[in-house]
């Protein structure tokens, strides 16, 4: 969940109705990631979803990119934080939910890039052993739910058959698990 941002149904019992999980990178320190929570809620009132949940591959906070590798230099930050991760997702199943990477496409230098590769190892791993064989991307690619909005607007045309409030389903694409290594 991100930092000091309201709570949307997260959490609540299994009630039969679909669910949208996004899993991003890490919580803002500074900022309440309204931008964030707001992508995530277009893009399920565009899937018809109403609840959300979204997680972090590191529970750890930070201002910015430029600050990651330093936060996420830390095995033991990374490792701590698949314990939340995993009680977060194994509510979730793969015949009625959907689940979106959202890390975001930033690269980072070494031991931040290779702790995020095994990371990601790790949630392909769990994901699988909970029975999950696809997991989603926006415009087939991991991008944060911040950026979003970018990749649908009006100015790049990709979406410009759809109406607005469409456009961010429309960007769902689904891939295998194993393609996110």
């Amino acid at each position: 969940m991100i930092a000091g941002a309201p709570r949307d149904r997260q959490g609540e019992a299994d009630n039969g109705a679909a669910r949208l999980a996004v899993v991003c990178l890490n919580p803002p320190s500074s900022s309440t990631g309204s931008r964030t929570l707001g992508g995530v809620r277009r893009l399920a009132d565009g899937l018809g979803i109403n609840d959300t949940l979204t997680v972090n591959l590191l529970d750890v906070p930070s201002q910015s990119f430029d600050d990651f590798p330093t936060v996420g230099a830390d095995e033991l930050r990374w490792r701590s934080s698949r314990e939340h991760l995993a009680s977060s997702l194994e509510m979730l199943r793969p015949e009625r939910d959907v689940v979106v990477a959202a890390w975001g496409l930033s690269k980072f230098r070494e031991p931040s890039r290779s702790l995020l590769s095994s990371q990601i190892r790790w949630l392909v791993l769990f994901l699988d052993s909970e029975g999950w064989s696809q997991m989603h991307t926006f415009g087939g690619r991991p991008r944060h739910p911040s950026r979003w909005h970018q990749y649908v607007s009006d100015k790049y045309g990709r979406f410009s058959e759809f109406e607005p409030s469409e456009r961010y389903a429309a960007a769902l694409t689904s891939g295998r698990l194993s393609e996110l290594l």
